[in-house]
């Protein structure tokens, strides 16, 4: 029998402490994204060593000549303060969470800007420790810079065993496809919207793209266009406009808008109705929130940043940012919203 001194040990040792290694083991292999291996590797030691530090699934493609173009890959979180370290300052306001947007600029150092702007953020002398949030990774962003013209445009990648890892982006209205084991870009040929592109996503695991008449199309593995949405009816008129595609539980959303002058006028949200392959227009996005950002045009549910903010509206930026209601067509600044510019988390430097 053992004595007391080692029961009253065992009793007051971390259950945590005694997981087998080899389901510890397990357990790493079923975690995907940076925040959730650090946050596991920071419990105790034992768990600690039993899991590698994150390894990227791939690495972006690079080359040595300066005039090159550049990849780079940005992660979209949702930062929420932890209940024992909001509880600490009961009298503040409940803290929802944050909107960031993540880049690593050299090893083991991240660069946090804000979700939705373009613009390039500044580290500052600040470390975030993830025990005492709870960390969500909502999307993964690309962009590719030309150094020649210093034009930034966006792309997208998929992970299909169908497309061999690989990028899609456009420039110029011309759609570029790119494997990560050729590191060449190679130009899409569709005689119809050729030069004419304005966005492309990832859905469902396939390339879409959309040209500036609102036809969608899809491009399979071999690289073959396959006309999936005819182009919009819209009325004519003497403004500027673009096209936005965007994933919404599980359905593609293509927002249209009205620029009249420097700034958004309007915004227009249309479903694909895939058997007709047409767009129709969609009144309301219920209680979700869609955030239009340069890089990464995302379509994120409401409830993860409290009931203090009101769904069926879009946030835009390109320089400032921008709310627009569905429901009544208002288009105001975020600064007009507090309960929204909380969303936003100041620019920070993140070391894991």
């Amino acid at each position: 029998m053992r004595n007391a001194e080692e029961l009253s040990g065992r009793e007051s040792r971390a259950p945590w402490l005694d997981l087998p290694k080899e389901l510890s083991e397990i357990i790493g292999k079923c975690l995907l994204t940076r925040a959730q291996v650090c946050q596991f590797r920071s419990v105790c030691n034992p768990w600690r060593s039993s899991i590698p530090p994150f390894q990227k699934p791939f690495s972006l493609p690079t080359s040595g000549h300066p005039k090159s173009p550049k990849l780079t890959e940005y992660t979209i979180y949702h930062i929420q303060p932890s209940s024992s370290s909001n509880s600490q300052q009961a009298s503040t306001p409940p803290l929802w969470g944050w909107l960031v947007k993540v880049r690593e600029w050299k090893a083991g150092h991240f660069r946090v800007s804000n979700s939705l702007s373009s613009q390039p953020s500044h580290p500052l002398a600040k470390a975030i420790n993830l025990l005492d949030f709870r960390v969500s990774e909502l999307a993964k962003a690309y962009s590719l810079h030309f150094p020649t013209n210093g034009k930034t445009h966006k792309v997208v990648f998929s992970s299909s065993p169908n497309y061999c890892p690989s990028f899609m982006g456009i420039a110029a209205g011309v759609l570029f496809y790119m494997k990560i084991e050729d590191a060449k870009w190679t130009i899409i040929d569709d005689i119809v919207s050729q030069m004419d592109y304005e966005d492309v996503i990832v859905y469902k695991n396939r390339f879409l793209a959309v040209d500036n008449n609102g036809r969608a199309v899809l491009i399979d593995s071999s690289l073959k266009v396959t006309e999936i949405a005819s182009p919009l009816r819209l009325e004519g008129g003497d403004y500027k406009d673009s096209k936005i595609l965007v994933e919404s539980v599980g359905e593609l959303l293509l927002v249209h808008i009205v620029q009249i002058g420097k700034k958004p006028h309007h915004f227009k949200v249309f479903k694909l109705k895939v058997r007709e392959k047409q767009w129709v227009e969609v009144k309301s996005l219920d209680d979700r929130i869609m955030f239009l950002g340069v890089t990464a045009p995302s379509v994120f549910l409401l409830k993860i940043f409290g009931n203090g903010c009101k769904g069926n509206c879009i946030f835009f930026t390109d320089t400032c940012f921008t709310v627009f209601n569905l429901e009544d067509s208002s288009l105001l600044p975020v600064q007009q919203h507090p309960v929204y510019s909380r969303i936003f988390y100041p620019n920070t430097a993140i070391k894991l």
